[in-house]
């Protein structure tokens, strides 16, 4: 069984209250890949650990903006 090649990105998005948390732990935690996901509206961010053998970031910035989201890499680690 290989090693899962998880990556986490922290991104910027314009999130300012619960409901717009919730409507993004909603559709983002299920896309394919995605093993963790933390969001924060009091800093603006989305916090999202994913595989990249299942997905891509490009994959993952196009579903949240088709959400209404569009979001900008602040950090990779």
């Amino acid at each position: 069984k290989k090693k899962k090649d998880l990556r986490t990105l922290v991104l910027s998005a314009d999130i300012h209250c619960k409901s717009c948390s919730n409507k993004i732990m909603d559709n983002i935690a299920f896309e394919k890949g995605v093993t963790d996901l933390k969001v924060s509206v009091e800093q603006k961010t989305i916090e999202l650990t994913y595989d990249a053998a299942k997905t891509s970031e490009e994959a993952l910035l196009a579903s949240l903006k088709k959400i209404g989201y569009p979001a900008q890499v602040l950090e990779r680690k």
